[in-house]
């Protein structure tokens, strides 16, 4: 897709393209791309009755679960040409609350309208709408160093950047099936919704109750058959013990992509003892929402003689500064 002379501009134009080329595949379980373009279109435009002309700014925000209401509400933000603002069920409401003031949204895509009345997602369907291109993609808050909401602004042309270097790196392909355990407004969910969306892949919904089980998790990736799964360091240690509690492999894992936290020496050494030469491959990823995911990759293929893994070399787009403790840069 991203090959291609004439590459997609915008990220809902990206998942656009898939959703012709795939409209019987399942985006999420028991949402088909067809389906989920048509949803989206009539989403939009009732997002466009709200907020009026498509304008550079509008910031939509979008309280909502991993799921096909989700994904069907995010690509309708997008293609009502505003920035979608992710906001999290599981926070608590005055977290919530604090969020959207500091966002100023335009509207609010909200899955409990009993807690935060919005627009509905909806279940109807129209089979056009104007697909506008604003220029941000999503604004995504975080803490920061002050404890108050700070907003990082990405744009349609930043996360189409990361998304080429993503879909290389962990070889995207149709018929991906890719575990979703991030909260929308976690900068993993990223990877884990636009990266099966814009491959004619599927984004696999995790139960939050499943990653506090890690037994749970190993048969939940077995049983669907995962090929990409993208953790945290403590989330994958618990799924090694599970896995030496079983004796069990992942037959259809291709990829494990490893982030958030710094990864041992001694866990990469536990991986690779069992999954062995031929299983998945492993990457060291670092970054944050500010560097759009990630900014420096590594694939383990061997067992550092550090403590620690390092982090690699810089992603396409991005240049990284080493600052040391001494205060000298490189």
């Amino acid at each position: 897709l991203f090959a291609e002379p004439d590459p997609p501009a915008s990220l809902h134009a990206a998942v656009l393209a898939v959703a012709r080329a795939y409209p019987e595949v399942e985006a999420v379980p028991g949402l088909r791309y067809a389906v989920l373009a048509r949803r989206s279109a009539a989403l939009a435009a009732r997002i466009l009755a709200v907020t009026g002309s498509p304008g550079e700014g509008q910031r939509v925000g979008v309280l909502a679960s991993p799921g096909a209401d989700a994904v069907v509400a995010i690509l309708a933000v997008l293609r009502a040409g505003a920035a979608y603002v992710p906001l999290d069920p599981e926070w608590p409401d005055a977290r919530v609350a604090e969020v959207i003031a500091a966002a100023r949204l335009s509207a609010l895509v909200s899955t409990e309208p009993g807690r935060f009345p919005g627009i509905e997602v909806g279940s109807d369907e129209a089979e056009s709408a104007s697909v506008a291109a604003g220029n941000l993609a999503w604004v995504m808050f975080t803490s920061g160093s002050t404890g108050a909401p700070k907003g990082v602004e990405v744009s349609h042309a930043a996360a189409l950047r990361w998304l080429a270097w993503n879909q290389g790196m962990v070889g995207a392909r149709p018929g991906d099936r890719v575990l979703w355990t991030a909260p929308l407004g976690y900068g993993g969910s990223i990877r884990q919704v636009f990266g099966p969306l814009c491959s004619g892949g599927t984004a696999l919904p995790v139960p939050p109750s499943l990653r506090r089980d890690p037994d749970a998790m190993l048969r939940f990736l077995v049983d669907e058959r995962v090929n990409v799964y993208n953790a945290v360091p403590s989330a994958w240690v618990r799924l090694l013990d599970a896995m030496d509690r079983a004796g069990a492999t992942l037959p259809d894992l291709r990829v494990l992509v490893v982030g958030g936290e710094v990864m041992t020496s001694a866990h990469a050494a536990r991986w690779l003892s069992r999954v062995g030469p031929r299983g998945p491959r492993l990457v060291n990823a670092y970054g944050s929402t500010e560097t759009v995911v990630n900014a420096s990759w590594q694939v383990v293929v061997r067992v550092p003689d550090t403590p620690l893994v390092p982090s690699g070399r810089a992603r396409a787009g991005v240049t990284v500064t080493l600052d040391a403790d001494d205060g000298d840069v490189g």
